[in-house]
């Protein structure tokens, strides 16, 4: 059925004659893009297309006139109307490694941008609901125009969360010629991580239609895109309207090929991070009283909810949330990837400042975090940041450092030394710090065995402590290295769960020192040898600082051991509770430190 058939043409008003010109634009161009006219093709007569579609001449013409207005055809006189472009293909990939928005595949072909509109506004329900952010937020809104050789390809209007754009004053940056994102990253060091895009076809607006040349009502490609940054969190929501006449989508799903990686690297930095996350959030389960093995093997297998209490009341932990032990050693992984000369001040603060922004864990953090966290936003001095208690915050957050350094004991107790100095002055949390540093860097190395973890462990708190006092640290307190080599001798004695358990809490102690809680985390691991599972349960059943010292074991178990030593579904839930992606930082450790491609 010609389109004639369906409008009587003497009969219809200029808007249906106009959907009936623009219904032939459309036929045309889509003939063009199908290669069944190429540039410098002489089209059909006017004749022939009125034949072809059942139409008048006069409705021919207007779609004529239409598509040379769109620099698509051009008449010459005398010798007909020609092909003189083709409609350009915008390819759009579904995967988000240096994403900076749709990439555009249109060689040799000049992209740029007009920014019309640049303001603050309040959150409305719409975007609190998309950027997860309170009604009446501050959102700064980006309007551009986005042109292909000086024809206007899309409408793109960008809100972005303002508080998580560290004061950026666009009105000096380059949103013409440059990328937003990569402002964004060098500027606030936000690296988005994944994309969610929604398409569907609507009719233009009046004013979106002035913008793009077209007309109004005619059918444009809406994209609807949500980005998160590494974690999980939205920081911009688009909508981009495309025009669909001179340019048409293609998405492109893309197969991940199958790396030839060092598979032993990749497993145990897995490992770790699966293994101290686990930890975590299990030993968060029960952190005061002290569980028996069954009840603690109950735990494990229901992953069962507890309640955490606030100022406000009582508020809900959901199995597999993990706490400021895990999360900040996540931050840390994060800005390790982004750090080039090592340890620094900066990079220190970032990983406090960027963790901070996330209330769901600094609202249940202790106070000692808290205060870090104020301090350094109100850009106090490093001296009055610094914790002076013989803390476990820094060795409870710290084996990152040792996934980096496979086998390099050393670097690995010097990088954590110099990263505990800048948040606490104690020689104790020092020497603790890289104990575990240690533990995990030799873990690494793939014919490594408990025997030689433990070794280091022991070796990296001497050497720790001894690195500290030079750098200024607070002598004092009990020895980390001895606490240490006691609680393993302990651990080795071959006596029950139960037996090992109480003298570890007699002798070595459970509680919030350095001395305490990490040398009883190396005195499980010297009892249960190459069974994780059963070291996690004695973690989560020990008492006290159960999270900590059950992470600590997981971190230091789960990278000697692989990630194949712990439940699978584990792994799910807790990329599901925390908005993690484990394999995904897994691959970003993997890369910058032991070039295995992403």
């Amino acid at each position: 059925m010609g389109i004639g058939e369906w409008f009587d043409m003497d009969k219809t008003d200029k808007r249906q004659r106009g959907s009936v010109y623009m219904n032939i634009c459309y036929q045309i161009i889509d003939d063009i893009v199908k290669n069944k006219y190429s540039v410098g093709d002489l089209i059909p007569t006017q004749n022939e297309l009125a034949e072809k579609f059942q139409v008048s001449r006069t409705t021919i013409r207007e779609a004529i006139k239409e598509l040379i207005r769109r620099n698509i055809l051009k008449a010459v006189k005398g010798k007909g109307t020609f092909v003189v472009a083709k409609p350009g293909e915008l390819a759009r990939n579904s995967h988000t490694e240096g994403f900076s928005g749709a990439q555009f595949r249109n060689i040799g072909r000049e992209v740029h941008s007009k920014v019309i509109l640049l303001e603050e506004i309040p959150a409305d329900k719409k975007l609190s609901n998309k950027l997860v952010v309170p009604e009446k937020s501050s959102i700064t809104h980006i309007r551009r125009i986005r042109y292909v050789d000086l024809i206007p390809l899309c409408v793109d209007d960008a809100y972005l969360v303002t508080k998580y754009l560290g004061g950026i004053d666009f009105l000096k940056e380059d949103l013409e010629t440059g990328s937003l994102y990569k402002i964004l990253e060098e500027k606030v060091g936000i690296y988005f991580r994944y994309v969610e895009e929604k398409y569907r076809a609507v009719a233009c607006s009046k004013e979106f239609a002035a913008y793009l040349g077209i007309s109004a009502n005619e059918p444009v490609l809406e994209i609807e895109m949500i980005s998160c940054d590494e974690f999980g969190k939205p920081v911009e929501y688009c909508e981009n309207y495309e025009r669909s006449d001179l340019f048409y989508t293609v998405v492109q799903f893309r197969k991940t090929a199958q790396k030839k990686i060092k598979k032993n690297i990749y497993d145990k930095i897995l490992g770790a991070f699966l293994g101290a996350a686990s930890g975590d959030a299990l030993g968060a389960l029960e952190k005061e009283g002290a569980l028996d093995m069954e009840q603690a093997g109950q735990y494990i297998e229901a992953f069962a909810e507890s309640e955490q209490m606030d100022d406000e009341g009582d508020s809900r932990l959901k199995k597999g949330s993990v706490t400021e032990a895990f999360s900040l050693a996540y931050f840390l992984a994060l800005e390790m990837v982004k750090w080039s000369g090592g340890v620094s001040e900066d990079g220190v603060r970032n990983v406090f400042l960027k963790w901070a922004e996330y209330l769901n864990y600094l609202e249940f953090s202790d106070e000692e975090i808290q205060n870090i966290v104020r301090a350094w936003k109100s850009d106090v001095r490093e001296q009055e940041v610094r914790i002076t208690e013989s803390s476990n915050r820094a060795a409870m957050m710290i084996f990152p450092i040792g996934l980096a350094n496979e086998g390099n004991c050393l670097k690995a107790i010097q990088e954590a030394v110099n990263f505990t100095l800048h948040i606490c002055s104690s020689g104790s949390s020092a020497a603790a710090a890289a104990a575990v540093a240690a533990a995990v860097a030799k873990a690494m190395e793939s014919e490594a065995g408990m025997t030689d973890v433990l070794e280091a462990g022991v070796r990296g708190s001497a050497e720790g402590y001894r690195i500290s006092l030079e750098n200024g640290a607070a002598a004092g307190g009990a020895s980390v290295e001895k606490r240490i080599r006691l609680a393993i001798e302990i651990g080795h004695k071959g006596n029950s769960p139960e037996e090992v358990m109480e003298e570890l809490r007699d002798l070595i102690g459970t509680g919030y020192t350095a001395t305490e809680s990490i040398p009883c985390a190396f005195g499980i691991l010297a009892a249960c040898d190459d069974d994780l599972i059963r070291a996690i349960k004695m973690g989560i059943s020990i008492g006290n600082e159960t999270n900590i010292i059950t992470s600590v074991i997981g971190a230091i178990a789960g990278c000697l051991y692989g990630s194949k030593k712990i439940p699978r579904e584990w792994l799910d839930r807790i990329n599901l509770v925390n908005n993690f992606d484990l394999d995904w930082i897994t691959r970003n450790v993997s890369a910058e430190y032991y070039e295995i491609e992403r």
